[in-house]
């Protein structure tokens, strides 16, 4: 087995692992607990939530009828019961109209991501259409979401553009860019979200939340800074140094990349405001999906939320951040007043749509005549040692 091979194996292992520990912690099926114990102990019921029937959440009705695990069907008052649906339950309760309108809205700010990836493509003067930018973005889905191990989507996008550049690195570099000023971009959304929300965050149980996020837009900020002023830089860690740290030969081609914009400032404003476009979009669309499964939760946490919960899938820790995702809303939601269980039902549910979208991908991929394989492309982006202007 192949290193590459024994990191695809301890990532997918990892993904199952982290979805068999989840899954076990949340409820599958509904709980339903008493509040006020008539012999002082809390009674604790499992079962299944039967009606009221043509309700959209018929555990919030004033009276639950409940299916008792192995037992008969009680009716419990909302005054003297807690009623919590398990995952089953509100997956069956979906609302199909917010989460059809939450899919509409992922779909618009994949457009905003591919006409700012085209655009930083286009000033540079390479040949490269609208529609080509739409396939490969397409087709990097299918790869971050069904092809296992390290690809990752951006190989298929640097590998595609680069083929017809007359700079093949400058070509390359692009996707480098459009990834940077999307991150850029989506902690500038939570942290004005925490600004706007700020007296929220002043809880020692959410507190922590404010200085992550800043210490995350700080990095970002400094690191932009620092690679779009090359002279700083190396007075502070030469060439030769920078070339040797961990890590050191990305920073080098992050400098690269950035230095391709120097001159064009504006064009940089413009995918950030289009980055910050598809992010909006994006958190009004998580915020449908939780509502259409039942979730209580107003708009504005996850404005700051879904942000460090995506920072952190974009480690490649597990394929597709499988697992990872799960995790954290489980741990996260909670600390908002939402179930653990509504955090996987949440995650789950974007996950498998997100998959939907990537299939588009694989069939694009497969109808094209310029289709090449993930080795080909490996090979194709590595042999691309052009040096920097």
């Amino acid at each position: 087995m192949t290193r590459k091979h024994l990191v695809t194996a301890l990532q997918c292992l990892l993904a199952i692992g982290l979805l068999y520990f989840v899954l076990n912690g949340v409820a599958i099926r509904d709980v339903a607990r008493s509040k006020k114990p008539p012999s002082g102990a809390e009674e604790t019921l499992k079962g299944t939530i039967e009606g009221p029937a043509g309700v959209a959440r018929p555990w919030e009705a004033p009276v639950v009828e409940f299916a008792v695990l192995e037992g008969a069907t009680r009716s419990l008052d909302a005054k003297e019961w807690e009623v919590t649906p398990g995952l089953k339950t509100l997956y069956l309760h979906l609302a199909l109209g917010p989460y059809l309108l939450a899919a509409a809205l992922f779909l618009v700010g994949v457009v905003c991501a591919i006409v700012r990836w085209w655009s930083l493509v286009h000033v540079l003067r390479i040949p490269f259409t609208m529609r080509a930018a739409t396939r490969w973005t397409f087709v990097g889905f299918f790869f971050n979401n069904v092809v296992p191990g390290l690809v990752g989507g951006d190989l298929p996008k640097m590998y595609f553009v680069a083929r017809d550049a007359p700079r093949k690195t400058h070509a390359v570099l692009t996707v480098m860019v459009d990834r940077i000023l999307g991150l850029l971009a989506l902690a500038v959304v939570a942290a004005v979200a925490y600004a706007v929300d700020f007296r929220r965050y002043q809880t020692p149980e959410l507190q922590w939340i404010g200085w992550l996020i800043l210490g995350v837009l700080a990095a970002l900020v400094g690191g932009c800074v620092l690679a779009s002023w090359r002279g700083l830089r190396r007075f502070l860690v030469s060439d030769e140094k920078l070339l040797r740290l961990p890590g050191g030969k990305i920073l080098h081609h992050v400098e690269d990349a950035i230095a391709l914009y120097r001159g064009r400032p504006w064009v940089l404003v413009g995918a950030i405001g289009l980055s910050c476009c598809n992010h909006v979009l994006s958190m009004i669309a998580w915020w449908l999906i939780g509502s259409a499964l039942g979730g209580t939760l107003s708009m504005g946490p996850y404005f700051v939320i879904v942000p460090i919960i995506q920072m952190a899938k974009s480690v490649p820790l597990t394929p597709a951040g499988w697992g990872v995702g799960e995790a954290l809303f489980a741990k996260l939601l909670p600390l908002y007043g939402e179930t653990p269980t509504l955090g996987v039902a949440l995650s789950i549910t974007y996950q498998l749509t997100y998959l939907a979208f990537s299939l588009v991908g694989g069939v694009l991929l497969a109808t094209s005549s310029e289709r090449a394989s993930a080795a080909e492309m490996e090979r194709g982006v590595a042999q691309l040692e052009e040096p920097a202007p």
